[in-house]
């Protein structure tokens, strides 16, 4: 907060007043100054993606600025609860915080436009919009400041899209094309229309008819395509569905309607309406889809898309212990009689995360590189994108484009799925093809994981094959007679030039401290003896054996 008044000779530092918003507040862009009362539009988030936030407020009336970039992420974002901070300018402190209903808004809701109705009696109005365009009209709102500090609601009604908005100390105005719409604040329920000259044209909604296949993950209806538009004033959209059910949605700008497979199970038509909007006018139309139902014997597949898991060596694997860590390797194959191969290729991939995580590991295979910038979280692989670099096609033989590191976190069984990207642009290339790959001529393979409970291994079994033996013991002894007694730790270093020439891992090497004191000594391979003395079917010979070859080491074991 600045005083700005430049005839009072107050040094800079006490002329700026810093206002500390709670942790969990994310201030917008719109706030009010009325008297010495400042309402500051913001949003309260989990704590999660909560931060600190604070403001520098100068002294000048209207809606300003404040913290554009974080404002907008969570604009886009729109999961918080739309607030009202209001703060006493004189001592730069919060007196209250009024939390928003939201009305038939069914995200964000953030308070925009405040604009002063009443500034003496503290009175002013404001617009809530949803944070997803075209699916609730926007809402005013108006009130007042109790003495409390509070919002005191008077009332609220919905508007339309209009040309222009005014708000006076009498009503609220609106005006479309060729209307004005005043909303009266003591009479906000019955609006009075007046016209303004000859009516413009008003844009028309056509019934459509469209056929869909029922597998297609995802369809576009451009439903505007036949409807007769009058955009003299701006663009005509679509502001609302009626009776569409789970998985239909308007699409991008308003100028379509989305349709996912999950909307055309089990039904053979489907029937909604939507809402055109143009001009501050409104036109209802009937949408009716026919589901047709094909199998793959009904589709000429080009290409074959899975995803195979398989161990860190890369050997096919269809079950995996729990803590177990694997790759996914995506796999590609051109089917075309005479096919020359993929050359670009995008999916999606949805893990249970009660089974799956991902290990944020990507290998790229065979000259297949990243494309995009898709990338997974969880359990979950968005827009995941790869183009191959190598000047020879492959033909028809299966392609491998890449490697996902996977970790199991549960155990149970897995159906693990590709499915088609969804972004424009985010097709299947094939060599030799001009055109982007149908979406229906993609077949995706499903494979099955079976997780298990991670095995529990025996100590004394230093080199894992499930039982105890002498050559356990072995394993220790010959250790101790090429190095001595060795600290775990010092294990990296010890071996850091032997681990390739043997062939024996740092991990397995960790197995010989039998008794996990952190040293390998002659102890350990005497644990392993003491086991084998109780175990019937272990020969005298072997024990006898074994005692012999610790003592001729135990000069370098001990150390003497």
């Amino acid at each position: 907060m600045i005083q700005s008044d430049q005839t009072i000779d107050i040094d800079s530092e006490s002329r700026v007043s810093r206002i500390e918003l709670p942790a969990d507040s994310d201030p917008s862009v719109h706030w009010l100054r009325m008297g010495d009362t400042l309402v500051l539009s913001s949003q309260t988030f989990p704590p999660y993606t909560a931060t600190t936030s604070s403001i520098d407020h100068r002294d000048a009336p209207g809606s300003q600025p404040i913290d554009p970039t974080s404002s907008l992420r969570h604009w886009v974002d729109g999961f918080g609860q739309p607030t009202l901070i209001t703060v006493d300018l004189p001592s730069a402190t919060i007196i209250a915080q009024t939390d928003l209903p939201r009305n038939d808004l069914p995200r964000n809701g953030v308070a925009t436009e405040l604009t002063a109705i009443d500034a003496d009696n503290q009175k002013f109005a404001f617009m809530q919009f949803n944070a997803k365009p075209f699916q609730a009209a926007p809402v005013v709102r108006f009130g007042r400041i109790s003495s409390d500090g509070k919002f005191l609601e008077d009332g609220h009604f919905s508007i339309t899209a209009a040309i222009e908005s005014t708000v006076s100390s009498d009503a609220f105005t609106q005006r479309t094309s060729d209307t004005l719409i005043r909303y009266p604040w003591n009479d906000y329920l019955n609006p009075v229309t007046l016209p303004l000259g000859p009516a413009t044209p008003v844009s028309l909604a056509v019934d459509d008819t469209f056929s869909l296949v029922s597998s297609v993950s995802e369809s576009e209806l451009d439903v505007l395509a036949n409807d007769q538009l009058h955009e003299l004033f701006g663009p005509a959209f679509i502001s609302s569905l009626l009776d569409a059910p789970e998985g239909v949605s308007i699409h991008g700008s308003g100028r379509s309607i989305q349709v996912t497979s999950q909307a055309l199970q089990g039904i053979e038509r489907l029937s909604f309406r939507y809402v055109l909007s143009s001009n501050g006018k409104q036109s209802i139309a009937d949408v009716d889809v026919d589901v047709v139902t094909m199998t793959e014997d009904d589709v000429t597949a080009l290409v074959e898309m899975a995803l195979q898991p398989v161990d860190v060596q890369g050997n096919p694997v269809t079950e995996i212990a729990n803590g177990q860590t694997f790759y996914l390797e995506w796999t590609a194959k051109d089917l075309r009689s005479a096919g020359e191969g993929v050359y670009a290729a995008f999916f999606d991939l949805d893990l249970p995360s009660d089974r799956l995580q991902l290990t944020g590991e990507f290998q790229h295979l065979n000259d297949f590189k990243a494309l995009g910038d898709g990338g997974g979280m969880d359990g979950v692989l968005d827009e995941m994108g790869v183009f191959s670099s190598d000047v020879e096609h492959p033909g028809n033989e299966q392609q491998t484009l890449l490697r996902i590191g996977v970790i199991a976190v549960g155990v149970g069984d897995v159906l693990i799925t590709p499915t088609a990207a969804d972004e424009p642009g985010h097709e299947i290339l094939l060599r030799g093809r001009d055109t982007e790959t149908p979406a229906e001529s993609v077949r995706y393979l499903s494979t099955s994981l079976t997780i298990t409970e991670a095995p529990v291994f025996d100590p004394l079994d230093t080199d894992e094959d499930g039982q105890v033996t002498a050559v356990d013991a072995l394993r220790v002894v010959n250790f101790l007679g090429r190095y001595g007694v060795a600290p775990v730790d010092d294990l990296p270093q010890l071996l850091a030039a032997e681990e390739t020439a043997t062939g024996i891992s740092l991990e397995e090497t960790r197995r010989l401290d039998t008794n996990q004191n952190g040293s390998i000594t002659a102890l350990d391979a005497l644990v392993i003896i003491n086991r084998l003395g109780r175990i019937p079917e272990t020969s005298e010979g072997e024990t006898i054996g074994l005692f012999d070859a610790i003592d001729e080491i135990k000069p370098i074991a001990t150390g003497e």
